[in-house]
């Protein structure tokens, strides 16, 4: 008996709580709230026909009613189909739509306050389709120690379609603009196409940009060659004859015939005797550029 005692007064504060979160979750879900729904248009055209004017992508709805049942709206993709195909007739290239007319539902306890556009007006020409080349665009050039050897475009030509008075002033399109100084290497990128008028519709909408690339310098090691001494002085030994230079080259260097013109010298201080260490200078030809002097010194003796 206690115990019932007990968990009667507890039993009641649940069931009082439990109450008051229903009502205020029915409040909270019941309060009036205001959504903008964008619904997506599909426009169905007859046979070998396109629309040449600029129509709407998109009809917004404002919509008013329960916060639950407008948020689950929002969720929820919503379309709209214009069947100009079904209602067609030969001559008749103008339709104009009231939207309101168009059956679009919303749930029951939803209002609409109002459309936007609340008018469609839809003009039809004949369709054609037809090949143009493509353009690439760029900016900035490749960097001065590389080559662009060679490079495409692929498809280098494609197909567009859409109103004929439109179709016929294009002669060409180009591509969204690429960085050449960028490029250091063989490659490729996707290069979108660039936009047009979304009244045209392409058969591909990227391109593929292929290059091959090709360092004009090089990194090579050049071996023995001679070290030159000047010196007022007698030398009697020397731990080199010959050094080994790291140098880039442009790859149209002929290294045997520029080998000829490179000096290691080797100039020995007027107040130097008995052993002492002395720093190489490298003279290069046009198109060599001193990386390293292995070694970077010599010992010599002086008498």
């Amino acid at each position: 008996m206690q115990i019932i005692k007990i968990l009667k007064p507890l039993s009641l504060q649940f069931l009082s709580l439990s109450i008051a979160f229903f009502l205020w979750f029915y409040v909270l879900s019941s309060a009036e709230t205001k959504l903008d729904k964008k619904v997506t248009i599909h426009y169905v055209l007859p046979d070998d026909y396109a629309i040449v004017n600029k129509v709407p992508k998109t009809i917004t709805y404002s919509l008013v009613g329960p916060r639950a049942l407008i948020r689950s709206l929002n969720q929820k993709d919503e379309h709209l189909k214009l069947n100009i195909a079904n209602i067609y007739r030969d001559g008749n290239l103008s339709y104009e739509f009231n939207i309101e007319n168009l059956g679009v539902k919303f749930p029951f306890g939803t209002s609409v306050e109002s459309i936007k556009p609340n008018t469609v007006s839809v003009e039809l020409e004949k369709k054609m389709t037809k090949l143009v080349p493509i353009k690439l665009q760029s900016v900035g050039e490749i960097p001065s120690d590389h080559k662009l050897m060679q490079w495409s475009i692929l498809p280098n030509k494609i197909s567009i379609s859409g109103p004929k008075s439109l179709i016929d002033a294009y002669t060409e399109l180009k591509t969204s603009t690429i960085d050449l100084a960028e490029i250091t290497q063989s490659g490729n990128k996707t290069i979108p196409v660039f936009s047009i008028d979304d009244r045209i519709e392409l058969s591909h909408k990227n391109v593929e940009y292929q290059y091959e690339v090709q360092p004009t310098r090089a990194n090579m090691v050049i071996k023995n060659i001679p070290i030159y001494f000047l010196s007022q002085k007698v030398i009697t030994s020397s731990n080199r004859r010959n050094v080994n230079l790291m140098v880039l080259a442009e790859n149209s260097i002929n290294l045997d015939l520029k080998r000829e013109q490179i000096k290691v010298i080797a100039e020995i201080p007027d107040n130097a005797e008995g052993k002492v260490s002395v720093d190489l200078q490298v003279k290069l030809p046009k198109g060599l550029y001193l990386l390293e002097v292995m070694p970077k010194k010599i010992e010599v003796n002086i008498k």
